[in-house]
């Protein structure tokens, strides 16, 4: 699963360690998972999403999700085993 972040730009800093991991909330269930680097061919596909799925709401609905510094904030959340 591919995420973009509107509300808080991700330090680029926080991938330079490695992978980190996070555990996602889902319909009151926990799902560990682990943050990636995204493919950066994955960012023009993503836009296209984007602006398919909001089109009706116009660009100030799209135009924040596919800035450049939104597209930055762009990570991969990968399942990840416990223990």
């Amino acid at each position: 699963m591919l995420a973009r972040c509107l509300a808080r730009r991700r330090d680029p800093d926080v991938m330079n360690h490695g992978e980190q991991t996070t555990t996602i909330h889902v319909l009151g269930d926990a799902a560990p998972s682990a943050m990636q680097e995204t493919d950066p061919g994955m960012h023009d596909q993503l836009d296209a999403a984007y602006r398919t799925m909001y089109r009706h709401d116009g660009a100030h609905s799209i135009d924040p999700m596919v800035a450049p510094e939104t597209r930055a904030a762009t990570i991969k959340l990968v399942p990840r085993e416990i223990g």
